[in-house]
């Protein structure tokens, strides 16, 4: 069955067409084998779907909680992720942070340049302004930073990120401060009271605890918190 295109003329003067499959069937398209839709749906949507599913996908992301400070006071958080980019003409991307918005400092962006922050709530939304345009299939790397300042002061403490955008692949790490370790360590989905022991390891010449998450397509919209307890500041006075 043939419908007219939107693009074709009165006279059927544009060539193009959409048709629709009742059936499922299978195609081939540049070599790739593609299943065609179901239940009536146009093809062409179909083949063209991730086109409008957002201008971007991120193949990698890794975001780290580096602590200095013994006493939680003073740390750095790094996300670097891969982008590979759905649409034309991309001169822009969002980031978001969430927690406490006066805590957030110092915000940095390689290559581009933050251009401009929104609070929302419990999030705060950076947009990155490109060194240049993308366009679909190109991939970037970026790498966004932000100070922590008197964030991590407690004996229970937790680092979160909530997928927002489709990403491939999750990696979160948390560097400990030297001669402060933690005691115990688990992660949480979604504010579950079920709890994942996660394993922390000692990595590198500083014997600094690190700690280490890693999920291949993670669910739009999930929040995975590293929790841990480390001892008070004041136990550590004492110890020294």
């Amino acid at each position: 069955m043939r419908y007219k295109s939107p693009w074709e003329g009165a006279h059927g003067s544009q060539a193009r067409q959409v048709v629709v499959v009742a059936d499922p069937v299978r195609l081939t398209r540049s070599g790739a084998r593609v299943e065609a839709a179901q239940d009536g749906i146009p093809l062409y949507v179909y083949l063209v779907k991730d086109r409008y599913s957002g201008a971007f996908e991120i193949l990698q992301m890794d975001a780290t909680w580096d602590i200095h400070a013994s006493d939680g006071k003073d740390a750095l958080m790094v996300k670097t992720a891969r982008y590979r980019f759905r649409q034309n003409e991309v001169i822009s991307i969002p980031t978001t942070l969430y927690g406490d918005m006066t805590k957030r400092t110092d915000a940095k962006v390689e290559p581009g340049k933050v251009v401009g922050c929104l609070s929302d709530g419990d999030k705060l939304h950076y947009l990155i302004a490109l060194p240049q345009a993308q366009n679909r299939g190109d991939e970037l790397d970026v790498k966004f930073s932000v100070r922590l300042v008197d964030t991590f002061t407690g004996s229970n403490e937790f680092v979160g990120l909530t997928v927002s955008r489709p990403i491939k692949k999750l990696t979160m790490h948390v560097i400990m401060p030297e001669g402060r370790p933690c005691t115990s360590c688990w992660l949480k989905v979604n504010q579950s009271t079920r709890r994942k022991t996660l394993t922390s390891s000692r990595e590198g010449h500083d014997g600094r605890t690190r700690l280490r998450f890693d999920q291949r397509h993670p669910r739009l919209n999930d929040r995975y918190e590293i929790n841990w307890a480390w001892p008070e500041t004041s136990a550590l006075s004492s110890e020294a």
